[in-house]
């Protein structure tokens, strides 16, 4: 009796044993399969952001690359801005200085003129009546013109 109450106790212990090393195994496999899953996971999670790497590092190398273009036609249109200016401001001191000589020459002229008009009042109407008879004949001679035009446009 005592043998077999021991043998009973053995074999108890045996199927708790069993019943344990089937759990434990069960959780192993589970912690296998959830190991697997995650490297999958993270194997994935890691090819997406290496693509996202690569990717940004393409945009980037390609924004550097615009901005030195950018970069160089700014300093480019600086350059011609600057060689522009330069020579305009030549050209605005080129013309003052015309403009300069026009007035002492206007006004050399407004002396003499005046002075004429005091010296000579019979040569300023001669002077005054010339300038007429060329207003009326410039007046004719677009009159004229303006037949011409019209007898041109009649022709054609």
């Amino acid at each position: 009796l005592f043998q077999e109450t021991k043998l009973g106790l053995a074999r108890e212990q045996v199927d708790r044993d069993e019943a344990e090393v089937a759990s434990r195994q069960m959780a192993t496999d589970n912690a296998t399969r959830e190991l697997q899953h995650l490297r999958t996971t993270e194997a994935d999670a890691q090819r997406q952001l290496s693509f996202r790497i690569d990717s940004e590092e393409a945009d980037l190398s390609q924004r550097r690359e615009l901005s030195v273009q950018l970069t160089q036609g700014l300093e480019e249109s600086a350059r011609r801005y600057a060689q522009r200016q330069q020579e305009l401001r030549e050209k605005l001191k080129e013309r003052e200085h015309a403009l300069a000589d026009l007035q002492v020459q206007s006004d050399q002229a407004d002396r003499q003129l005046e002075q004429r008009r005091h010296e000579h009042p019979e040569e300023v109407e001669r002077i005054n009546a010339r300038v007429k008879a060329a207003m009326e004949e410039a007046a004719q001679l677009q009159d004229q013109a303006r037949g011409m035009r019209e007898q041109l446009k009649k022709l054609q």
